[in-house]
């Protein structure tokens, strides 16, 4: 990353002010153009090794000779597609195309069904679910938005019939961020706006719901689910406890709850690297149906080891556990705006005990972003279409602080920007703070 940051400096250095529309035009075009051939099947008839010709490409393809060659040349300027010399010297004129790593990153062959490529995915996924629904937030979705916002100014504002209209009533209307899961860009392109989130909408399409499934899989990368906070710390010993009664309270003391945690992929992880923690001591939340196939792919073998807990239950309700030692989120809060995670947060305060951690595992951007925040850049505005967003460790102070607990510490795994950021009761934490190092 850092020596893909020098070389863009060079880049920005030769590129003067009148040139860069054209950076941005390119940007554009590539992205409707590898769209476009994905779209049409032309990526998977283009061989896995080797190369085929233009004209052999509109044959098997049914698509224009002249179109794929309009499609392929932004695609060939920017190194995603390759365009080869002809292997027969007679036949110089002849168009021929090769894949790149870039290019097969995008493809599925029809022999490889299975085969599992979180590019492609994430690329279907941020064209459908974002590009396409972001595309008039500053024309259409942000004026519809701040009328709504004059017209409940206006209601509020209003004169009775003994007042005079004065300056101080007059409407204001400010350009906010997506505030609410069923009020956000991505229900207001779909014309659900008020009706339904996201994630419902999503539900109705199985198939946009499996693609963006399969998208989420890439970010662990960025997010790792281990390497950051110690579980360890969580094992129940003897060790922690003085006397028989403190050790026979701590026997009961759930030791790790996740809280939306899918199908409990994340938390096998983290009890796959941590042996100590108890399964019986370990309990998965999620809504029913998830739950569900939790305890399938458990009882199969393939998923949470025996003994792990499966609870149905919604975040945004009452935590039904209460005093375990720690509650952990991956990736939710992420999925929210403020207002909404502090309302998430402050459920987690109600259930915690003084011992208790809230554990929030996020991507967690840094003041000044660079290179190596690309990823995370990104997902802010992926986010945003849905009323999330992604946060660095001082607005996660800010939401913390508004739930009632103090961000005690931050737990990064190198080089990334997925990290754990450790909660307590405000009322607790100033005495915990040293003993965990």
């Amino acid at each position: 990353m850092e020596m893909a940051s020098q070389a863009k400096k060079l880049l920005r250095a030769l590129t003067t002010p009148e040139q860069i529309h054209i950076q941005h035009g390119i940007n554009m075009v590539e992205i409707i153009a590898a769209h476009t051939l994905m779209k049409l099947k032309v990526l998977e008839a283009i061989p896995e090794t080797g190369s085929i010709s233009l004209e052999d490409l509109a044959k098997v393809t049914g698509v224009q000779d002249s179109l794929l060659e309009r499609m392929a040349r932004p695609l060939v300027v920017t190194g995603f597609l390759d365009q080869v010399q002809p292997s027969h010297p007679s036949n110089d004129t002849a168009i021929v195309y090769k894949h790149t790593k870039f290019s097969l990153a995008y493809t599925i062959f029809p022999h490889k069904q299975q085969e599992t490529k979180p590019a492609y995915y994430f690329f279907r996924t941020l064209y459908d679910q974002y590009l396409k629904l972001m595309l008039n937030f500053a024309d259409d979705y942000l004026p519809f938005v701040a009328a709504l916002e004059r017209d409940e100014d206006q209601v509020q504002n209003a004169p009775t019939s003994s007042q005079a209209p004065s300056s101080s009533s007059a409407p204001t209307s400010r350009v906010l961020e997506p505030q609410d899961p069923r009020h956000n860009p991505y229900t207001f392109a779909i014309g659900q706006y008020g009706k339904a989130t996201p994630w419902e909408i999503m539900g109705r399409d199985p198939e946009r719901l499996q693609i963006f499934q399969r998208a989420m899989k890439g970010l662990d990368v960025m997010i790792p689910p281990v390497g950051h906070f110690d579980f360890g710390l969580l094992a129940s010993t003897s060790d922690d406890a003085e006397g028989k009664e403190e050790v026979e309270e701590e026997k009961e003391v759930v030791e790790l709850v996740d809280i939306g945690g899918g199908h409990g992929v994340v938390l096998k992880q983290i009890l796959d690297a941590y042996p100590q923690l108890n399964p019986e001591k370990v309990v998965l939340q999620n809504i029913e149906h998830v739950v569900e196939l939790a305890r399938q792919r458990q009882e199969s073998g393939v998923g949470l080891p025996k003994g792990v807990k499966m609870m149905v239950h919604d975040f945004m309700g009452v935590q039904p556990i209460r005093g375990a030692k720690a509650y952990f989120m991956r990736m939710i809060l992420h999925d929210y705006s403020d207002a909404v995670a502090t309302q998430i947060l402050a459920r987690l305060a109600e259930a915690m005990s003084p011992e208790s951690r809230a554990l929030i595992c996020e991507l967690v951007l840094p003041q000044r972003v660079g290179e190596a925040e690309l990823g995370t850049i990104m997902l802010d505005h992926c986010v945003m279409s849905i009323a999330g967003k992604e946060r660095t460790e001082e607005g996660l102070r800010k939401i913390f602080d508004a739930a009632g607990l103090d961000l005690v510490k931050v737990w990064r795994a190198p080089g990334v920007t997925g990290a754990v950021a450790e909660g307590r009761l405000k009322s607790c934490s100033a005495g915990r703070q040293h003993l965990d190092g």
